[in-house]
């Protein structure tokens, strides 16, 4: 398809869907996935080319050490790592304060990703820490895995999944908004979707976006949800 000299892609920069890496590799291409920030200048984990696991971005690169904080969010560590942000000298400055949030005393840098490890030391990535919705039972939903189920139904062009408060506190709920193509059914579509997720993750409440595509960064195309 594109050459016999190209066999692989290198992915970055944003979440690649399961099914989409899964269809690449049938067609017989490797999806090597890798992991990093600005601040890590830039790369912390990597999959080996022959070596590669679905949905995860493998495994952390030499002199990096990766602990995963009580409440999920991916800390890094090591000489690749900022020692912080420019301009970040006194202590009213708005990159002292970042400083302080974002790396700690004991040279962790706080992420702000949710994700796990395996048995085999390999990293996946969850979600966002600020985008996780938090049930009343005290349960994380992570609006990626919603989203997927709803963007499979017949009639869905794009969702967004955010998180509703319940009587004013902290716990929220699970609320989608849809673009649907003419004639497809919120309620339908809704119902699909829940018979395919946990009891802690169905959808609550929706609503329907009319206001042509769904808000997105410009670079990586990732969901502006606090706009949405």
């Amino acid at each position: 398809m594109f050459g016999l000299k190209f066999w692989a892609f290198i992915v970055g920069a944003a979440p690649l869907g399961p099914a989409l890496e899964d269809f690449w590799k049938r067609l017989g291409f490797v999806v090597i996935q890798g992991y990093g920030l600005t601040e890590t200048a830039p790369i912390v984990t990597l999959n080996h080319p022959f070596k590669t696991n679905t949905g995860s971005v493998g495994t952390p690169i030499g002199g990096v050490e990766i602990r995963i904080a009580d409440d999920g969010e991916i800390l890094l560590r090591g000489e690749n790592v900022t020692t912080g942000y420019y301009q970040a000298s006194g202590p009213g400055s708005q990159a002292s304060s970042e400083n302080s949030r974002t790396i700690d005393e004991a040279g962790w840098l706080h992420t702000g990703d949710i994700g796990e490890k395996d048995a085999q030391g390999r990293l996946f990535i969850r979600g966002r820490k600020k985008e996780m919705i938090v049930t009343p039972e005290g349960l994380n939903v992570f609006p990626d895995d919603v989203e997927r189920e709803l963007n499979a139904q017949a009639g869905v062009i794009e969702s967004a999944v955010v998180g509703t408060d319940q009587d004013g506190g902290t716990a929220e709920r699970v609320h989608a908004v849809l673009r649907l193509a003419s004639g497809a059914d919120a309620e339908a579509v809704v119902s699909a979707a829940n018979t395919r997720l946990a009891d802690h993750q169905r959808i609550r409440s929706v609503s329907i976006w009319d206001q042509g595509d769904l808000p997105r960064t410009e670079g990586t195309k990732k969901l502006k949800r606090a706009a949405i």
